[in-house]
């Protein structure tokens, strides 16, 4: 019921931005129909008059309601608008669509692509949870001189990944990734070992124990990899 409630909040509150003498306003009054809805949803994500903030909550709201023209909309905002593709990739991430894993992956390990659009792609990747999605983003783990931003959310994408779909927890990608130039994804790297359970992987994680670095939150690299180790059964 809860869940019903905020989506009704969702719709009003697009609705509100799109104002009363919008003609889809007056259209959805009539019906709060799924369809209807998704219908309302797609012609925002395709109106380039649209603000920013009422297509934020269009791609929020597709998470619920879509359709075919909705996850195609929501592909050409990540492909074409760097400042959207990461709110277009979460919003595909809660669709979780396997069939945009190919054009996702292309995407994520285009370098020749806006660092907004791959971190955009990689985030939707991760809510694909198959074998296929996990290759990808290992191999974006791979990509020299990659962002920081896009490598922390590959990171946390395989995770989840690897932990939804059951696929075998391959970890060297990450490993490779603990002598990174940022403490940023030292730290990422650290936390993702622990959610993998990756006790094989203690000499390495050990490696950061006297990490002083702060990441960019204040957290230090030294202390999270202490926890891990004391997770995972180390001394």
């Amino acid at each position: 019921m809860r869940n019903e409630q905020k989506l009704s909040e969702a719709v009003d509150g697009l609705l509100q931005s799109l104002g009363e003498r919008d003609p889809r306003v007056l259209v959805l009054r009539g019906s709060r129909d799924p369809s209807a809805v998704a219908r309302l949803v797609h012609t925002v994500l395709v109106d380039r008059h649209c603000d920013v903030v009422t297509i934020r909550r269009a791609l929020w709201l597709s998470g619920s309601y879509n359709n075919t023209d909705v996850i195609e909309a929501i592909m050409a905002m990540l492909r074409e608008r760097p400042e959207l593709a990461l709110n277009a990739g979460m919003a595909l991430e809660r669709i979780g669509d396997r069939r945009m894993l190919e054009e996702l992956g292309a995407i994520a390990l285009d370098g020749h692509r806006s660092v907004e659009c791959r971190h955009g792609a990689v985030r939707a990747i991760g809510g694909i949870a198959t074998a296929e999605a996990a290759k990808i983003l290992s191999s974006v783990l791979l990509a020299p001189d990659e962002n920081v931003a896009v490598l922390e959310a590959a990171i946390n994408s395989l995770v989840y990944v690897q932990l939804k779909s059951g696929v075998s927890r391959s970890t060297s990608g990450l490993v490779r990734l603990i002598v990174s130039e940022s403490a940023d994804v030292r730290y990422s790297v650290l936390v993702a070992l622990g959610n993998l359970g990756a006790r094989d992987q203690l000499e390495q994680i050990a490696r950061l124990r006297n990490d002083h670095s702060l990441t960019s939150h204040g957290k230090e690299v030294g202390s999270e990899a202490e926890r891990v180790i004391r997770l995972l059964g180390g001394e």
